[in-house]
């Protein structure tokens, strides 16, 4: 017998033991999955928003930095990308006026808002957004002491950024915020008075990051069903 004969008897002895060997070797783990991004399209969110001329305007003009709540926000996801939104808002409140006996003087304010959001960007617990929407809303004071009253109404154009963020200890419950570049055209009348004459509205048109006096980001909160 020859050294072939012998190298090609040892390769075939081996062979069994080096494929039970390979059978029995560990196959490699999978590549971890990336998290699933946040699935939006049906829910149903309740919350509080905000929506310029629910007041008087804010001076100095840098006074007031974030918008806070001041109304009432019912948004539907009509898609994972696009959702529709609606704002309502109703304020009264009155106090004797100052300088007369038993005179009530009230502030009263109100208005609603159309909006709509694009999420640009998704992950597991947080939206990128643009969103675009207007606004229309009043102000009124009085009567005063003279008896005059008067009524701002702002009607608002809006578009901008903005952020979504849901909280890890309530899966359902989100805080946002936005920045919102606005076209606001307020109209302000005054009525009555001691001479009895009512004043012609005044308006005005003012553009820029602002909403009651300059407030660059607007807060908001709401909870999804």
């Amino acid at each position: 017998m020859n050294y072939a004969s012998l190298a090609l008897a040892a390769l075939l002895l081996a062979a069994p033991s080096l494929r039970a060997e390979e059978a029995q070797a560990p196959a490699a783990a999978p590549a971890a999955a990336e998290p699933a991004p946040l699935a939006m399209k049906g829910k149903v969110g309740i919350g509080v928003g905000s929506m310029p001329g629910l007041g008087p305007t804010q001076l100095p003009i840098f006074s007031q930095v974030v918008s806070q709540p001041d109304a009432v926000s019912v948004r539907w996801w009509v898609s994972d990308k696009v959702a529709l939104e609606a704002l309502v808002a109703c304020n009264v409140t009155s106090a004797p006026s100052s300088g007369s006996g038993t005179a009530q003087s009230s502030n009263f304010a109100g208005g609603f808002g159309l909006g709509a959001k694009w999420n640009f960007k998704r992950s597991e617990r947080a939206l990128g957004q643009l969103l675009v929407g207007f606004s229309d809303a009043f102000y009124g004071q009085g009567p005063d002491s003279s008896g005059a009253s008067t009524t701002n109404n702002t009607f608002s154009l809006y578009v901008g950024p903005g952020f979504e963020v849901f909280m890890p200890f309530l899966k359902n419950l989100s805080l946002e915020g936005n920045i919102r570049l606005r076209v606001n055209t307020v109209s302000t009348k005054t009525e009555g008075g001691s001479a009895g004459s009512n004043q012609a509205a005044q308006s005005s048109t003012a553009f820029g990051f602002f909403g009651e006096g300059f407030t660059p980001l607007a807060l908001s909160m709401h909870y999804y069903f």
